[in-house]
């Protein structure tokens, strides 16, 4: 017999040997570009990252129910014991709430009341901002509020004031650190004072306070900077991540950050829902073969990751010969969008389609 027992942090695995090396298996991937790091290409690493730890036994908290569930079906019996302790109600009081949830939003809501921590998988327009908000103030604990950039870190903290206009909203981001009962901050500026000497003890202690953190676009996870903030929150019994893609395809690395740093899907609201319901935009999505580049590399040398996508993608002029053509097909029907990675690539599609006399390009 097995079992796992997990706090706000991590899950801890006791029992048998050979559960344990299975955990550890289960918990095992390449990330991704593994094979372009010098440290691979020299066979001092083989490639392999693994977020269970060994010594330790442990792994992060969210992975306890599918640990179990891989466990289970590989013939283990394993218990998952729950030792977390559930923090004092604290009842700040909100004010008003400007706010009406949609049903899935209610939906998303009321999930995150229930189960504590997991992955709110919404599409893009579905009103996630709205679910973090309408969640915050159920729960009437402090709530840390965590996003990508600094205009996500303004258009969130608005969306606050905007629908909670009494309560106690900080924000910390941008140059700026003004907490509150509710702060909205951006992951670079605490990673950041987590990294720094003078500044990694106060920070520490400040992020003690936080009973619930979000996770705003929580499928950028697998860095290892935000991992390492995650784990530094060791009162946040809620841990709720928001993201329209938690789990890419065949992505194993950030489907086992994302799991693990917040926990399994808990609402799932599917697209077709919201068209039906005049939410969200009818897509036609399409997928167009640009052939096969021959490039070879200068002599002497090997092509890298870098090489791939510049000689592949940003200047395959086959390629960005088909794009051209089909945003001009669509640009007769209306306004086009042309979405880029690399912004060398944007700006290469832009000047060609300049020089070839279209004079509404941005």
């Amino acid at each position: 017999m097995s079992a796992i027992s997990f706090d706000n942090t991590w899950a801890y695995l006791t029992g048998e040997p050979q559960a344990q090396w299975a955990a550890k298996d289960f918990l095992t991937f390449r990330p991704e570009g593994y094979q372009y790091t010098m440290a691979y290409k020299r066979k001092k690493w083989d490639g392999y990252k693994s977020l269970y730890h060994v010594t330790a036994n442990r792994f992060p908290a969210g992975l306890a129910w599918d640990v179990a569930a891989f466990l289970r079906g590989k013939g283990f019996a394993v218990e998952v014991i729950d030792t977390r302790v559930i923090p004092a109600q604290v009842r700040a009081d909100h004010g008003r709430r400007l706010y009406e949830l949609m049903p899935h939003q209610q939906e998303a809501v009321n999930r995150i009341h229930q189960m504590t921590r997991g992955v709110v998988h919404h599409p893009v327009g579905a009103g996630k901002s709205l679910v973090i908000i309408g969640a915050v103030a159920e729960l009437s604990q402090p709530s840390l509020v965590l996003v990508q950039r600094k205009e996500l870190l303004q258009q969130q903290y608005q969306q606050f004031v905007k629908f909670l206009p009494d309560a106690n909203v900080g924000m910390v981001g941008d140059g700026v650190w003004n907490p509150g009962f509710i702060t909205v901050a951006t992951i670079q500026t605490l990673t950041s004072r987590l990294r720094r000497i003078e500044t990694v003890k106060d920070t520490l202690e400040w992020l003690k306070q936080w009973h619930a953190v979000f996770v705003d676009e929580c499928h950028h996870l697998p860095a290892q900077s935000y991992a390492a903030l995650m784990a530094s929150l060791p009162n946040a019994y809620w841990r709720v991540g928001l993201s329209a893609t938690p789990h890419r395809s065949g992505k194993k690395e950030q489907e086992l950050y994302v799991t693990g740093l917040t926990g399994p899907v808990i609402s799932a609201y599917d697209p077709s829902e919201g068209i039906e319901m005049g939410r969200l935009v009818p897509a036609n999505v399409f997928l167009v073969d640009p052939g096969y580049y021959d490039k070879e590399p200068a002599r002497g040398r090997k092509y890298d990751y870098q090489d791939e996508v510049r000689d592949g993608i940003v200047e395959n002029e086959r390629r960005n010969g088909i794009i051209i053509k089909l945003a001009e097909e669509f640009g007769e029907q209306g306004p086009t969008m042309i979405l880029t990675e690399r912004l060398a690539h944007g700006q290469r599609l832009r000047d060609w389609m300049l020089d070839n006399g279209h004079e509404e390009i941005t």
